[in-house]
C-alpha cells in the first residue's frame, strides 16, 4: 500500500545533511546527504558505530523479533475516525455524528473509532482527539451534506495515510493485546488490538521526535506510471490499445519509454541512497545493532514507509580495479544482491496477531555494486537493478506527553496482560 509523509516531511528533509555535490565527477560516491554517518553516529558518545569493512559484515541477519503489522488508517477514510468494526456501508464508518457520552450503550462504544474511544477514555467530551482527526484528514469536506462540504476539493489518493508513523511505531512498541479499561467515569471501554496500535500511530504522527535520522533524498518524478506503460505494451491484454501494434511498433516505443525512465532515474535526486550507504545501514543497523529502521521501498515520488526487518546478501562476483565511475580511493568492487525484508499492511484485527502474519513480511531484491578501498572498507557503491529504495531513515522514539499520557496508559495496560 503506497502511503505519504506530510506530517514528517519538513522534519525530515530538515535532517538531510546538506545538498548533493553536482561539481562531483564521480557519481556513485556518496554526498553529505547519503554519507552513513548520518544514521551511524551515536549522538550521545560521538561515535561512528557502524562496521566498514565489506568483510567483516554478515551477510544475512534479521531482528530478534519481527515487528507487529497492522492497517494504514487512509486518510480518505478520515484516519483514526473510521469505525472499522461497525457494521455499515463504507462512508458510514466515517461520515457519522458523535454522540453525548451518557446516551451511547455499550454495544456502540464496541465499535467506536480508536479516536473517539479514546476520547470516551481521556473524558474529551468535546471529541477534540475526533475533530482534530477530521480537520486533518479533510475526509468530510468531499461528502455532500457534510459540514465544510467544498465541492471545489480534489479526491484525496486512496494511498495517502499514516504509514510514517505506522512503521516507526512498529518497531519501537510490542504489539499489544486486546484490552478493556474504564475511563473516569467508570465506563468500560474495550480497546482492540488494531485499535491500540492506531492510537500509537496517531502518537507518533503528532508527538515530534527529539532525533530524526535521515539518509538519501526524495524523488519526485513519477517513475512508476512509465513503467507501468512498458508492462501494459510489453503484455499488451485483449481490449489494450497496444493490442494490435506490430512487434516493431512495441519495440520502438518500449526503447523510447525506458530512455525516458532512465533520464528521469538517473537525476541526482532519483538515483536515490547511495547502494554503498545502503549496505552499510541494513547490515549494521540489523546485524550489529539490531535495531530496525523505515524505508520508502519505492524509488519515485509516490512514498511508501516501510519497517525493515533483515536481509540476505549474495555475493555475484568480485574483481580488482576500478570502474570509470567508481567512487576515488577504490581498488576492488564487489556485485552483490541484496534481498531486503520489511513489514507491509494487514487488515485490522481484534486480538493480537489476529492476521496473516505470511502477508505480512514482504521481501525486494536490490542488485549493486560496492567499491572498497585498499583496507577493504565500502566507499561507494551503484545501483545495477532499476529497484532501489528512495531514502532510509530511524527517529528516537519520544516521550509519552499532555494529551498521548492516556496513550501510554492504554498501552501500559495491554502490554501486562
Amino acid at each position: 500500500m503506497k502511503h505519504g509523509m506530510p506530517a514528517l516531511a519538513a522534519l525530515i528533509f530538515l535532517n538531510g545533511c546538506g545538498q548533493p555535490n553536482h561539481t562531483s565527477t564521480t557519481q556513485e560516491a556518496w554526498n553529505r546527504r547519503n554519507d552513513p554517518t548520518i544514521m551511524g553516529l551515536d549522538v550521545l558518545t560521538r561515535k561512528y558505530q557502524y562496521e566498514t569493512k565489506f568483510d567483516q559484515l554478515a551477510l544475512s541477519a534479521a531482528l530478534p523479533k519481527t515487528p507487529w503489522s497492522d492497517y494504514y488508517w487512509p486518510t480518505y477514510k478520515g484516519g483514526l475516525t473510521y469505525r472499522w468494526a461497525q457494521n455499515s456501508d463504507d462512508q458510514a464508518r466515517y461520515a457519522y455524528a458523535t454522540k453525548a457520552f451518557s446516551e451511547l450503550t455499550a454495544a456502540e462504544i464496541a465499535v467506536l473509532s480508536p479516536a473517539e474511544k479514546y476520547d470516551l477514555y481521556m473524558g474529551f467530551d468535546d471529541y477534540r482527539t475526533t475533530r482534530a482527526e477530521r480537520e486533518r484528514t479533510g475526509a468530510l469536506k468531499r461528502i455532500p451534506g457534510q459540514e465544510g462540504y467544498d465541492p471545489e476539493l480534489s479526491p484525496i489518493p486512496g494511498w495517502e495515510g499514516l504509514c510514517h508513523a505506522w512503521a516507526p511505531a512498529t518497531l519501537a512498541f510490542d504489539e499489544p493485546r486486546a484490552v478493556t479499561l474504564k475511563n473516569r467515569a467508570g465506563v468500560d471501554i474495550p480497546f482492540a488490538s488494531s485499535d491500540i496500535n492506531g492510537l500509537l500511530t496517531m502518537f507518533l504522527h503528532h508527538a515530534p521526535s527529539p532525533r530524526v535520522s535521515f539518509l538519501g533524498g526524495r524523488c519526485e518524478e513519477d517513475l512508476s506510471s512509465i513503467q507501468d506503460q512498458i508492462d501494459e505494451i510489453q503484455y499488451a491484454y485483449e481490449g489494450s490499445p497496444y493490442a494490435s501494434w506490430t512487434e516493431e511498433q512495441k519495440t520502438a516505443e518500449i526503447k523510447k519509454l525506458q530512455d525516458e525512465l532512465t533520464a528521469k532515474g538517473e537525476q541526482i535526486e532519483c538515483r536515490d541512497t547511495n547502494a554503498g550507504a545502503f549496505h552499510l545501514v541494513i547490515t549494521n543497523q540489523i546485524a550489529k545493532l539490531k535495531e530496525g529502521f523505515v524505508a520508502d521501498v519505492t524509488r519515485d515520488d509516490e512514498v511508501w514507509n516501510q519497517a525493515v526487518y533483515g536481509y540476505e546478501v549474495k555475493v555475484e562476483e568480485e574483481k580488482n580495479g576500478r570502474s570509470p565511475d567508481a567512487a576515488p580511493r577504490t581498488v576492488k568492487e564487489v556485485t552483490v544482491t541484496t534481498t531486503m525484508k520489511y513489514i507491509v499492511e494487514v487488515g485490522y484485527h481484534q486480538e493480537r496477531g489476529g492476521y496473516d502474519h505470511e502477508s505480512s513480511e514482504a521481501l525486494v531484491d536490490y542488485r549493486y555494486r560496492l567499491e572498497l578501498d585498499r583496507a577493504g572498507n565500502i566507499i561507494g557503491g551503484k545501483w545495477l537493478s532499476y529497484e532501489r529504495p528512495d531514502f532510509l531513515w530511524k527517529q528516537e522514539t519520544p516521550k509519552f506527553e499532555g494529551e498521548f499520557t492516556g496513550v501510554e496508559e492504554i498501552y501500559n495496560a495491554a502490554r501486562a496482560l
